[in-house]
């Protein structure tokens, strides 16, 4: 379908295309709106499943989850990103909330007043997750 040129009839109508590839063929042919649908459908459970896609042995490295945020970001979908930030702060991944700490600060280079909101918005959440785990 895609050598074809219907990247479209490949992203909406294969039903057995693995989530990885899905992800990649919206990004591939800029097809953020069906992506951004993927999120708004199965934000938190996608978000768990792919924060390490990418991420490697290398500690540091840049996560799925990131990486589609910055493409959402480049594309104009600010909301979109600001909200599956949020939507991150939920997790108990460390490594989920330094991914959210990133895009703050990419957000706040867009947005100043809204990367500092988010900045504090993962520093209440880091913090609640201290208190539980000192109970």
């Amino acid at each position: 379908l895609i050598r074809r040129g219907r990247p479209d009839l490949a992203i909406n109508e294969l039903k057995g295309l693995s989530m990885e590839a899905y992800i990649d063929l919206c990004i591939q042919y800029d097809r953020f709106e069906d992506l951004e649908t993927l999120f708004n459908d199965n934000g938190s459970t996608l978000i768990h499943e792919i924060c390490d896609w990418g991420r490697g042995d290398i500690n540091g490295g840049y996560s799925a989850f990131f990486c589609i945020c910055a493409y959402f970001l480049s594309r104009g979908k600010i909301e979109c990103a600001k909200r599956l930030t949020r939507v991150s702060l939920s997790s108990d991944i460390d490594e989920l909330r330094v991914d959210a700490m990133k895009l703050a600060a990419v957000i706040g280079a867009l947005d100043k007043n809204d990367g500092k909101n988010l900045l504090e918005e993962i520093m209440d959440s880091m913090d609640e997750v201290s208190l539980v785990s000192t109970r």
